[in-house]
């Protein structure tokens, strides 16, 4: 694709956010871009309407252009960044949350005991973080309110806990051919679990 298609492209995700349909308009190329040719001819078939209001030239050309399903990716990027200009720093801080978050757990191996502050920090790291920021970014691609966005990255947050502490649980109580990994490898490499914390607790007061 040539720069001047690129720029087509970038023109008319910066029209779609400036007009608050980017929510409709990614989900429509989303479920539509692995059959890009249809929604190629869904947009013919709606220009004689659309055209009425938008410039009819720059219509079609966009509507050749969504044909081709890597043209399709770059626009839904492009209208991503008008939401998220800071997108590039937010994957970045969320990459190294995650790099923190293993290496804590390799650390903690050699620990006898970890506190339960220390298995939810380590979790957070390596498991929330990266589905809290999936959650921010739905919800500021939406344009929602910064309560809105802060609620959504903490229910992020919640589920990845909830996660992990599940397939703490099911390491145990699960089968291999269930799971799909060696269900012993939390015990065999001296893995600090939610369950392991708990039993180590009961072992002490006992």
């Amino acid at each position: 694709m040539n720069n001047q298609a690129k720029e087509e492209l970038i023109k008319a995700a910066n029209y779609i956010y400036d007009k608050g349909m980017s929510v409709p308009f990614i989900f429509f190329l989303e479920s539509t871009k692995y059959i890009s040719f249809i929604g190629n001819q869904f947009m013919y078939a709606c220009g004689p309407v659309i055209t009425s209001f938008i410039n009819e030239k720059r219509y079609y050309n966009i509507a050749d252009l969504l044909e081709d399903k890597n043209n399709i990716d770059i626009i839904i990027a492009a209208n991503v960044i008008c939401h998220i200009p800071n997108i590039k720093e937010l994957f970045n801080s969320a990459l190294i949350a995650v790099c923190e978050g293993q290496a804590l757990d390799i650390e903690y191996e050699s620990c006898k005991t970890i506190t339960l502050d220390n298995y939810i920090k380590m979790i957070d790291l390596k498991t929330g973080h990266m589905i809290s920021l999936c959650m921010q970014l739905g919800s500021m691609t939406s344009s929602s309110d910064d309560v809105t966005i802060s609620t959504m990255k903490s229910i992020g947050n919640d589920i990845g806990r909830a996660f992990q502490i599940q397939d703490d649980l099911l390491e145990v109580i699960s089968t291999s051919s269930i799971m799909g990994k060696n269900v012993e490898s939390d015990i065999l490499l001296n893995k600090k679990t939610f369950l392991t914390n708990k039993l180590t607790k009961i072992m002490l007061k006992k």
